[in-house]
């Protein structure tokens, strides 16, 4: 018995074929590049947008989740940093995760009293935008709204540096080299 093909199985065929680059797709934000503007919620009711902020002031956006061992470790690391330069730069948290709620993230603030403004991702869309994988995840944005730092608070690298060193460098007006301005990120 010869079996034929039909043009069905040759359509679902294309469809998986055509489909599968797509998939595979991995947004890859560099250091340079312009940072994707975005508008959020915050805990407290209002909407933050990234453009306006980095309007003001030079912006640290930081993918994060505070229950995440790594955010746990680096919290006292992460509220210092955010408190030494609350005049410097403008500091918010992006919690993309579906267990952060907004009045998950409520009650914590309200124990915590974090020093830092804690906006809401709901479906991850901007953590995807920005191909944040894990936390705390940094991003440096300029008043241009170019990302001028990718990676951690602090860098494993015996040779990196910190977060703290290419904020001090781009309100210097300092440029950093090229092979320091992206430090791995982990958690």
């Amino acid at each position: 018995m010869i079996q034929q093909k039909t043009p069905i199985g040759f359509l679902a065929l294309a469809l998986v074929l055509a489909a599968a680059p797509l998939a595979a797709q991995e947004v890859e934000l560099e250091v340079g590049q312009k940072a994707p503007d975005f508008t959020l919620p915050t805990i407290d009711g209002g909407e933050v947008t990234l453009s306006k902020l980095c309007a003001e002031k030079p912006t640290v956006v930081m993918f994060w989740c505070p229950s995440c061992p790594t955010v746990v470790g680096l919290e006292e690391r992460i509220n210092g940093f955010a408190t030494a330069n609350k005049e410097k730069i403008h500091f918010v948290a992006v919690a993309s995760n579906r267990e952060d709620t907004v009045e998950a993230l409520k009650k914590l603030d309200a124990r915590k009293d974090y020093p830092f403004t804690i906006l809401r991702d709901e479906g991850n869309a901007v953590a995807d935008k920005y191909g944040a994988q894990v936390t705390p995840h940094c991003y440096l944005v300029d008043k241009e709204g170019v990302v001028r730092y990718i990676g951690n608070l602090v860098s494993r690298r015996a040779a990196g540096g910190t977060l703290q060193r290419f904020v001090d460098a781009l309100l210097a007006g300092s440029e950093l080299p090229a092979i320091d301005r992206t430090c791995r990120e982990y958690g």
